[in-house]
């Protein structure tokens, strides 16, 4: 997973937010460190 703000995904409704996920790419409503560092520990505490 990674959040990136290149304006390479026009079509993206958060343009140019946005965060690639596995093989996709997805809207991204807080682009900050902060929800980043929230959101990696969510999928870490899924696979424990």
């Amino acid at each position: 997973m990674r959040y990136n703000n290149a304006p390479h995904h026009r079509q993206i409704a958060t343009f140019p937010h946005h965060k690639h996920v596995k093989n996709q790419v997805k809207p991204l409503y807080e682009p900050s460190i902060e929800a980043f560092i929230k959101e990696v520990k969510e999928i870490l505490e899924t696979i424990k």
